[in-house]
Order: C-alpha cells, then structure tokens, then sequence
C-alpha cells in the first residue's frame, strides 16, 4: 500500500499559479522532484523556516528565500527553478501519466486500476506462493470490467446496445 502512495503521489503535479495551495516541501510541483527528497525537516528547522509552508511564502521578487549555502549543500536545489507566480491564477494538480499532463479522471481511475492489479498479484506471488500466468491476469482483468460494466444503469440508446453487442 506504500508503494501505491508512491506511484500516486508521483503522479499528482501541481501546476503552479499563485502558489498559495502548494505545499514547497510535500507537493510535487517541480520536474526535479520533490524539496523533502533533498531537505531534511531539521535543516529546515534550523532556519528558522516551517515546513508546510507553501511555495508563495517561500519566494519574494522571483527568487528564492531559501539560504544561499543550501544550494552548496543541497546541489539539487539548484536544479530547481525560480517560479514567476501569477497573482490571478490558482494553483491546480494534473495527473501525469507517461511524462504528459492529463486534467481528466479517466486516465487516473486508469491508472489506479492498474496499480491495484499490480498490488494483488504481487500479493497473490507474495503469500500464495503462486504465480499466476499473462493469459489468466488478462481474463481477470478482463472479467472485473465486464462485471463493472454489467452493474452500469444506461439508458437503451443504439449506441449503448452496440457497445454491449461487442462485449
């Protein structure tokens, strides 16, 4: 289940407007990762500085409040960039999926889905001691749409009665 708060977590980009929303240490809002990787909560501490506070709080004429000997110590930091905030614009999360933004939830429900399979079977190996072939995995995933399809009310439409045709 870590694991999957992992993927999830990874996945779920902010992009930045005014940056009133965006965690600087939690959120991922940055394509070099995320500032707890390359910050410890002590040397945040240490300046005196709180950890949830958010991006807007954290830089001031488009530079960044952080400690210039924080670049030296934390090389990473340099790799990330100086944001341009926009006073007008409301920070929003995208789900990225294969290094392209998706807005929708059909990708991440997609994605979730996936991961969940991924859990069980690894699960399934992990205590069943049993391995599970390509064919199988294929006919349950393949058995759990058509069931969920099944419990959809729709209303009768040709359309509707094609796609169910074809399943």
């Amino acid at each position: 289940m870590i694991t999957l708060k992992v993927k999830i977590k990874t996945h779920g980009v902010h992009v930045i407007g005014d940056g009133r929303s965006t965690s600087l240490c939690y959120d991922k809002w940055n394509e070099e990762g995320i500032v707890s990787d390359v910050i410890t909560k002590r040397t945040v501490y240490e300046e005196r500085f709180d950890y949830d506070i958010v991006v807007a709080e954290m830089t001031e004429n488009n530079n960044w409040k952080w400690p210039s000997e924080w670049y030296f110590k934390f090389h990473a930091l340099q790799k990330f960039k100086v944001l341009i905030l926009n006073n007008n614009k409301k920070d929003k999360v995208v789900w990225l999926t294969n290094d392209i933004f998706k807005t929708g939830t059909k990708q991440v429900w997609m994605d979730l889905s996936n991961y969940n399979y991924i859990w069980h079977e690894r699960n399934y190996k992990q205590f069943k001691n049993e391995e599970r072939t390509e064919e199988i995995l294929i006919r349950v995933i393949t058995d759990n749409v058509k069931f969920k399809i099944m419990t959809l009310k729709v209303r009768k439409y040709k359309v509707v009665d094609k796609v169910a045709k074809s399943w």
